[in-house]
């Protein structure tokens, strides 16, 4: 390996609290294209298109082991092709009871095998992550409750 491939190399190191694994892999600088996409998918309501090279990439940032996954969910929400959960219940609660003040809405608390994932967005780099959230984005494989 070249030293300028030394140098777009990133270690990812990362423990799993709810089964207390550590996830260590290499993953490269994550690209301009693929920062682009997370910061819009977290802070625009219009959601961005998927790519195939995107989806390729992302999957550098997936677990490698089920992890324990919450979502605060409103019971109307209209089906998707995938869906924000976290590691953070607390933050879910607080979302959930913030929902159910317009509306009806339940916690859901899961374990998820990282086949089912496409991203986990706390994987990134800190230097990367800015003021994302502490999200997960799960393919739906039920996406009406």
């Amino acid at each position: 390996m070249s030293s300028v491939e030394a140098v777009k190399q990133c270690k990812v190191v990362r423990t799993c609290h709810s089964l207390s694994t550590t996830i260590t892999r290499k993953c490269p600088v994550p690209s301009k294209k693929l920062l682009n996409w997370v910061d819009q998918w977290t802070w625009d309501k219009q959601k961005p298109n998927l790519t195939a090279a995107l989806r390729k990439e992302m999957s550098c940032y997936r677990p490698t082991n089920p992890v324990l996954l919450y979502r605060s969910q409103h019971i109307t929400s209209k089906p998707q092709p995938y869906q924000s959960w976290s590691h953070d219940k607390d933050m879910v609660k607080a979302m959930t009871f913030d929902f159910a003040e317009r509306g009806k809405s339940m916690m859901m608390t899961r374990y998820v095998k990282p086949e089912e994932i496409l991203m986990d967005f706390t994987l990134l780099p800190k230097k990367y992550r800015g003021d994302l959230l502490n999200e997960v984005l799960v393919y739906s494989a039920n996406p009406c409750f």
